[in-house]
């Protein structure tokens, strides 16, 4: 009678366990869910000062902001130079790991890669911008983060900015975007007040989906030093 009921508990148990699976068949079949990437684009044009440390907060405030999983990616990107036609140099491409131990490997990797940041002979942002977009998309890019650390001063490309009815080719369709650091510049004549204002309004107008896209003086861990 013992055995019996033992193991009656045994099939009922084993019946629950068959009944969960398969109420979670199309969860199981997928996988966990892809995570989310983060590019960073980092203008190393002679108006920017690079500081290592901000660098890696900016780096740290990102991966905060996404969803770290199956897939995800870190990307880093530099400008280029005259010597390689103003391609962007990626520096960092790199599987991110969940958990502050994959962090912690991320931003052990940044500080590394900053330190052999140059400086450039140009501008070429919306290159930039346009690679980093382009390559988030072939991935899939939805959830995705994109954010460019500039004072968004483009002397490369300047033809795609002369006209604000011009039609957005910066495809960052489901893509969180920021453009942060345009108050902050070595020059001495570097953007402000109406200028800053200008700027903005041209950069809106050159991406696909402007209510994806945040604009804002000063980017998470730098610190508030306005042009002069």
């Amino acid at each position: 009678m013992k055995a019996t009921i033992v193991f009656a508990f045994l099939l009922a148990g084993l019946a629950l366990l068959g009944l969960r699976m398969w109420s979670r068949r199309d969860a199981i079949r997928a996988g966990a869910p892809k995570g989310n990437d983060l590019s960073i684009i980092i203008d190393n044009s002679s108006s920017q000062h690079i500081d290592c440390g901000e660098i890696a907060g900016l780096v740290r405030a990102g991966l905060g902001d996404i969803q770290i999983g199956k897939g995800s990616t870190l990307t880093v990107y530099t400008l280029g130079s005259e010597a390689n036609g103003f391609e962007p140099v990626p520096r960092i491409n790199m599987a991110l790991e969940r958990g502050s131990g994959g962090v912690r490997k991320a931003l052990r990797a940044v500080e590394r890669a900053c330190k052999g940041f140059d400086t450039v002979d140009g501008s070429s942002i919306f290159r930039a911008v346009q690679v980093g977009l382009n390559q988030m998309q072939s991935r899939g890019g939805k959830g995705s983060r994109l954010w460019l650390r500039s004072d968004g001063q483009e002397n490369q490309d300047r033809r795609l900015f002369l006209k604000h009815g011009k039609a957005a080719i910066l495809d960052n369709t489901g893509i969180e975007t920021m453009i942060c650091g345009v108050a902050s510049t070595t020059e001495g004549g570097g953007p402000r007040g109406a200028q800053v204002d200008a700027l903005i309004k041209v950069w809106r107008a050159a991406f696909m989906a402007p209510d994806q896209v945040k604009i804002q003086p000063f980017c998470p861990g730098m610190a508030p030093q306005a042009s002069r």
